[in-house]
């Protein structure tokens, strides 16, 4: 049933006022659109002093400075030269990679590789010169580069770009390269930034670019949809065939069924005009190779770009896949835009983040503000239920879901995802390799943090053994140590409970062959003195399973040029 199929078995994201995907869960439970946020911030950045006269609609991402350059071994002066795309890509691939259960030297013994889209900004030009460094960090593949090169990457990684419809394009295409046998692993996402770098070109992105609507808020579907606003996100997930997640006991958050994309061609006036035909003809693209038809579908994430032409489009190719279905629940009809605008390259791997919460906490998210379907779109007729507020469904239901994601350039991209129900007689770990915590930092202060996080994790967690094995095994090994050896849980919360007690040691890392030990005597000394660690051998055919848990604390560095305030 699930061959040729692809698991998601890692997330990261970073979106306004949604810097996590539990922020981002609750966000999307409560039905909530993420607020304009502190437009002042971002132009002293700029140098632009009423920053907020421009671009008031749009919804940007707070501390765009931030980068913690000591994680990924770079220098403040080489950081300077990297445009923020850049930066947030690094960042939540890490956070990806972290939350599929992989450390670098893990994921370097497969053959992982990375499909990206972002946008490409202005930001060199606000540097005093323009350098080699800053000419050529500011061409899109220059990303995949810096991912290749600090991920220990190996299989096929490049840029591409399909405008609005970008990022689920890539996850697609990430999804061919596994099905192909060209890589184990990818990643694959989208960072949409929105950079003007004077008033000039503020005025221009706000007037003519980024803002669809008279309304600060966009309501796909409803009687006062008028229209989106832009927003900046960043998003990605970590793919792998299915076969081999369950095999290797990765988590999974979602199977991907299928995929199918189609241009307009001819068939539209304009370029920039939506079809309802080609849009239909990549959802049955999706739906054959998903092997599913109109009676197994449950839930719709659109595109919904809250435009009276896009909206009356997309219900049109929604009414026609749907004619003639007999079961009599609907399908519920959401979109992501209502919750954070339209995130241009990212709009894609959001709706599809956006999905995986909703599986992962067994609901159905509502449309932000929606009051009461626009009557021309005859949703009731097209067994389409707009959702108004949070339904919470049985976990053991299975759910399949389509998402849409339409760009500029006419491409329409359609993907099935299904949720994935966990079997009840999973293998009982062996306890007995569960007698030891490693733990690192870039700094002191770093590690302390993440003992913290620890030790809530090990209170809260009924997944204990699974737990430490995923610390072990899936977190880096940086110059900052420390090696908690104990019985059972309660002997290492006692440890945990005073973290300032526990002992760190700052050595090397060092690189080159990592080394398996079976004492954990000798795996102490080794790792405390920076040798590289093999530690999933200590844990091979023991039966445990990587899960979610704590995600390194990156540090809040400023890292921007300083730019003069713009008169």
């Amino acid at each position: 049933m699930y061959e040729q199929t692809i698991a998601v078995v890692g997330m990261g994201l970073r979106y306004p006022s949604a810097e996590t995907k539990e922020a981002l869960c609750s966000m999307l439970e409560q039905g909530i659109s993420a607020p304009v946020g502190d437009h002042q911030a971002r132009g002293d950045l700029l140098g632009i002093p009423d920053y907020h006269r421009f671009l008031q609609s749009i919804r940007c991402i707070d501390h765009l400075d931030w980068f913690d350059n000591s994680y990924f071994g770079l220098v403040k002066p080489e950081v300077m030269e990297m445009p923020p795309e850049l930066r947030l890509t690094m960042l939540c691939a890490a956070q990806t990679v972290m939350d599929g259960g992989y450390s670098t030297e893990k994921l370097s013994r497969r053959r992982c590789g990375a499909v990206v889209s972002h946008t490409t900004g202005s930001y060199r030009h606000l540097l005093p010169r323009t350098t080699f460094l800053s000419f050529f960090n500011n061409m899109p593949g220059m990303t995949c580069g810096y991912l290749a090169h600090y991920f220990r990457l190996n299989g096929p990684v490049y840029h591409l770009d399909s405008t609005c419809s970008s990022s689920l394009t890539a996850v697609a295409a990430a999804c061919n390269h596994l099905l192909l046998g060209q890589a184990d692993l990818m990643l694959a996402g989208g960072v949409q930034i929105c950079l003007p770098i004077n008033q000039q070109e503020a005025r221009d992105m706000q007037s003519n670019v980024l803002s669809l609507g008279a309304e600060q808020r966009c309501i796909p579907f409803d009687i006062h949809a008028a229209g989106f606003y832009s927003g900046e996100g960043a998003g990605f997930v970590l793919l792998e065939r299915y076969e081999d997640a369950v095999k290797r006991g990765d988590h999974i958050y979602g199977i991907i069924r299928g995929y199918g994309m189609q241009s307009n061609a001819d068939l539209s006036p304009t370029i920039y005009a939506p079809n309802a035909q080609a849009q239909l003809t990549a959802l049955r693209q999706a739906w054959d190779m998903a092997g599913i038809t109109r009676e197994d579908l449950t839930e719709f994430e659109a595109h919904g770009a809250a435009t009276k032409q896009g909206d009356a489009a997309e219900v049109q190719s929604m009414t026609q896949a749907l004619t003639g279905r007999e079961k009599p629940e609907p399908v519920y009809l959401t979109a992501v835009k209502s919750n954070l605008g339209h995130t241009g390259c990212a709009a894609g791997i959001t709706s599809l983040l956006k999905m995986l919460c909703a599986f992962q906490q067994h609901a159905v998210y509502p449309i932000a503000g929606f009051t009461e379907p626009a009557p021309e779109l005859k949703l009731s007729e097209a067994h389409l239920e707009p959702v108004r507020r949070t339904i919470q469904m049985d976990p053991a239901k299975r759910r399949i879901a389509d998402i849409g994601s339409y760009g500029l350039n006419e491409l329409n991209v359609h993907l099935v995802l299904e949720n994935y129900i966990p079997e009840q007689d999973a293998p009982v770990p062996e306890e007995s390799r569960t007698c030891f915590l490693k733990c690192s930092g870039c700094t002191e202060d770093a590690l302390r943090l993440c003992l913290e996080q620890i030790r809530q994790a090990v209170q809260e967690t009924n997944q204990f053994g699974d737990l430490i094995y995923t610390l072990n095994c899936g977190r880096e090994d940086l110059a900052y140590r420390c090696f908690l050896r104990f019985r059972d849980r309660q002997t290492l919360l006692e440890q945990l409970q005073d973290p300032d007690a526990v002992r760190v040691v700052k050595c090397r890392p060092m690189h080159g062959a990592a080394k398996a030990f079976s004492d954990p005597a000798q795996l102490e000394q080794a790792y405390l003195t920076g040798d590289a660690i093999d530690w999933c051998s200590w844990y091979q055919n023991a039966g445990y399973r990587s899960i979610p848990t704590v995600i390194y604390p990156f540090a809040h560095k400023s890292i921007w040029p300083k730019v003069p305030e713009q008169s």
